[in-house]
């Protein structure tokens, strides 16, 4: 069996698309996967092309492509579900039910910086023990053996 074409689709810079698509992928074992990611698709137009991309892939396989997309905008959203892939649309999936729950419409619109933004020093400390351990007790051991 061939490798089948997975898209990762943002219209930011495309980690939280690749992040969980990567991690829902990985609950299949033995599937194998050509991927591509297309951050910063912001435009109709832009979205444009990427079907067209998708639908070459698809083309080209006997399998159909597999797209997840974060896409804030429901005109972009609108063209890449045209695609002949499955779609995986992770704010069509989400944003209805969080506006039901919070009884407020959402603003579909991209997230401000600022609220993101977090600095090299705060995030390395975090992450150093991580990086040198595997199991959760060593990681437990390596985080109270530097305090």
């Amino acid at each position: 069996m061939g490798k089948r074409s997975v898209f990762f689709v943002s219209d930011q810079t495309g980690v939280t698309a690749e992040t969980l698509g990567h991690s829902l992928l990985t609950q299949f074992d033995g599937a194998q996967y050509q991927s591509l990611s297309l951050p910063f698709v912001a435009t109709v137009a832009q979205a444009a092309e990427v079907v067209q991309r998708i639908d070459e892939a698809a083309r080209e396989s006997a399998l159909r492509p597999i797209v997840f997309a974060t896409l804030v905008d429901d005109q972009v959203r609108a063209v890449l579900r045209q695609a002949n892939a499955l779609c995986l649309d992770f704010f069509a999936a989400f944003l209805g039910p969080l506006e039901a729950e919070l009884a407020m419409p959402s603003a579909h619109a991209n997230p401000a910086t600022p609220v993101l933004e977090i600095s090299m020093t705060q995030f390395m400390p975090c992450i150093r023990p991580r990086s040198r351990t595997h199991h959760p007790s060593q990681r437990l051991a390596a985080n109270q053996g530097q305090r």
